[in-house]
């Protein structure tokens, strides 16, 4: 059993410990302290001053941790004292510059309906996308065409239909655009779905009912792109109570709409003509009428990429 003295603290190290005066003076002569209130000397008297040593006593803490490249007890914001109501100095957190970017980003991330893409097509950047070939070179110059006249006119701007082989980089350009707009435009709201994908994810919605409420969600986006068109098994009821009532909105309402896919408009309108009970060529041409209403055709040669 620990005897009573091995209980006692050790009188040494009790006596090492500063004094209240001591810890009253490192925070008094701490330079940022200082510095406020030397700022503030006109309303700031022993009263206050008393009153304020705890508070004064945190903000030199977090400061210190700060000024020592540590992690605050509050990650994303940073201390700074204020006179509170006149009585006592005060601490306020405020966010760091960091922390602001990090939202605004989260915030941007949030405009976009993108769950449906690749990590590479979220995070792409329009000073990745390679040039090395004039096809490459004028699709950019397109698209960077289109972003200057959507960001100068109020009115409706045709969006590009772009066709080409697997692995080119139109998805990655498409998904390139997006970001770029959605930081000039805080208020746009952007829809990328990859239509595979986005096909097979509405059969789920049968289930809770909200299949119309998804299908509306992505015909009023400010500016969409369906990425992959062609690449989904094509059903009537895709054909004609999704893709067909989406591009009809988009094409009533006027709204900025791209196109990715591996057919040519021509070759688009046979596969979305057969289903696997029966062809239906006029229902594929009035599809096909409301995408060429909508979008230019370009078509990007290449190798895959992705090799």
């Amino acid at each position: 059993m620990q005897s009573v003295k091995g209980m006692m603290p050790d009188p040494d190290k009790f006596n090492q410990l500063p004094s209240m005066e001591e810890v009253r003076q490192e925070i008094l002569q701490y330079p940022a302290i200082q510095e406020f209130l030397e700022e503030h000397e006109a309303i700031i008297d022993q009263k206050m001053l008393s009153y304020s040593f705890s508070k004064l006593h945190e903000y030199m803490r977090e400061h210190q941790r700060l000024e020592a490249g540590k992690e605050g007890t509050k990650p994303g914001f940073y201390p700074e004292l204020f006179i509170n109501n006149q009585t006592f100095i005060d601490v306020r957190y405020l966010p760091t510059q960091r922390h602001l970017k990090e939202r605004s980003e989260r915030n941007r991330q949030a405009r976009i309906h993108n769950q449906t893409m690749s990590a590479e097509a979220r995070h792409a950047e329009i000073r990745d996308f390679d040039l090395d070939t004039s096809s490459r070179q004028q699709l950019l110059s397109a698209v960077m065409t289109f972003i200057e006249e959507y960001q100068s006119q109020g009115g409706f701007t045709k969006g590009l239909y772009i066709s080409g082989p697997f692995g080119v980089g139109k998805t990655f350009l498409m998904g390139a655009m997006v970001n770029d707009l959605s930081r000039m435009d805080h208020q746009l709201t952007i829809g990328m779905v990859h239509i595979p994908t986005f096909a097979n994810d509405l059969k789920e919605t049968f289930q809770n009912n909200t299949t119309q409420q998804v299908i509306n969600q992505i015909k009023e986006m400010d500016l969409l792109v369906l990425d992959d068109i062609g690449a989904e098994s094509v059903t009537p009821w895709l054909r004609d109570d999704v893709l067909s009532v989406i591009l009809e909105h988009r094409m009533k309402e006027n709204l900025a709409t791209f196109f990715t896919s591996n057919f040519s408009m021509r070759d688009l309108q046979s596969h979305l003509a057969q289903t696997r009970d029966s062809v239906s060529e006029v229902k594929a041409a009035r599809i096909m009428e409301r995408v060429r209403y909508l979008a230019k055709e370009f078509h990007l040669l290449g190798e895959n990429r992705r090799h």
